[in-house]
């Protein structure tokens, strides 16, 4: 991974080279993207996470704003 990683800051430094890392990047094949399919992740496997990860952002918004709401409901009923 680290091998890798140099590699991909070596390429992009050398401004000769920039220019295919550009057309690589263009083509929809990102470095990152590469190597996770090298090491055998399915396409499948990161759009459950990718999910996943918005779940999870929804939940704790969710409990921020949880306090706010049951505090505007409290204050409707009241008012009616």
């Amino acid at each position: 991974m680290i091998p890798e990683l140099i590699e991909d800051i070596k390429l992009l430094l050398n401004t000769k080279q920039y220019f295919d890392v550009d057309q690589r990047w263009a083509k929809g094949h990102d470095f990152a993207g590469e190597r996770i399919y090298r090491e055998g992740t399915r396409k499948r496997d990161l759009i459950v996470l990718y999910i996943i990860d918005w779940f999870i952002v929804l939940f704790v918004v969710a409990l921020f704003l949880s306090p706010f709401i049951i505090l505007l409901l409290a204050i409707l009923k009241v008012l009616k």
